[in-house]
């Protein structure tokens, strides 16, 4: 409950992000907002990973309201998720690109499909479009790429993600790789 009313506020009441999102998430750990100020400060030189062992801990009420702060600041900002972007890899060339330039993305919940479930092909299609829009966006673009996952980086590649595209989301991400603790809040 408290997720969903953080998002309302900050999508409602995008001058109040910075308050929601230092208040409401920042008793977790400090650093987060910390690190989205230091993008906010023109100083981008790596992206974020975050991850928990499980679901309800914040994570995307945390990078919406990263994103609207972003967004308040002047920095150009997209929350996606892994399908929204296969899609635009698959079908629109100009949505993908958009994912590769905008200033700031933020990838939400990956890992989260189940390998076990995806044909090989689809789960081949997923790497590719990782790989091809991190690679971009660190070697190209040199724009961060934050990301959430119930995860830990190296156990992506138990879900079916490739070494490479593995390796370049650790890339993109730096040593700023966070874990969040506890149990649901739903």
């Amino acid at each position: 409950w408290a997720e969903i009313e953080c998002v309302q506020q900050c999508m409602e009441s995008p001058e109040k992000a910075e308050a929601v999102f230092r208040s409401e998430f920042m008793s977790k750990p400090e650093w987060l907002y910390d690190r989205c100020l230091f993008v906010v400060d023109g100083k981008r030189d790596k992206g974020l990973y975050l991850y928990s062992s499980g679901p309800g801990l914040c994570k995307t009420s945390s990078m919406a309201c990263a994103r609207n702060l972003f967004i308040d600041n002047g920095i150009p900002a997209i929350l996606t998720n892994v399908e929204e972007i296969v899609e635009a890899f698959l079908g629109s060339y100009e949505m993908f690109e958009t994912y590769c330039d905008v200033d700031v993305l933020i990838v939400d919940d990956i890992g989260i499909q189940d390998p076990k479930e995806l044909m090989p092909s689809n789960m081949g299609k997923i790497n590719t479009a990782l790989y091809e829009l991190v690679n971009k966006r660190m070697l190209q673009r040199d724009k961060p790429t934050l990301f959430t996952s119930n995860f830990t980086i190296k156990e992506l590649l138990d879900r079916g993600y490739k070494p490479q595209t593995v390796d370049r989301i650790r890339g993109i991400v730096g040593d700023y790789i966070m874990k969040i603790s506890g149990s649901s809040i739903r």
